[in-house]
């Protein structure tokens, strides 16, 4: 008979980050445009740098896109 093992994780792992938004609303954080989700400047405020896709609402001139 086999027995069970249990993991054991810690604290930290148990906990889901909140980054950098809990809730994303449609039209508030991002909108839907041809399939595609678009995030919006208050997104990318929240979001705190830029993320270098070259996002069109990119309030820090795309600064890491190369």
């Amino acid at each position: 008979m086999k027995q069970n093992q249990s993991k054991v994780v810690s604290s930290e792992a148990k906990e889901k980050p909140v980054w950098p938004i809990p809730v994303l609303r449609e039209n508030e954080h991002y909108y839907m445009e041809n399939g595609f989700m678009v995030f919006t400047e208050k997104y990318h405020q929240a979001r705190g740098q830029c993320c270098g896709n070259a996002c069109r609402h990119c309030p820090f001139d795309h600064e890491n896109v190369k």
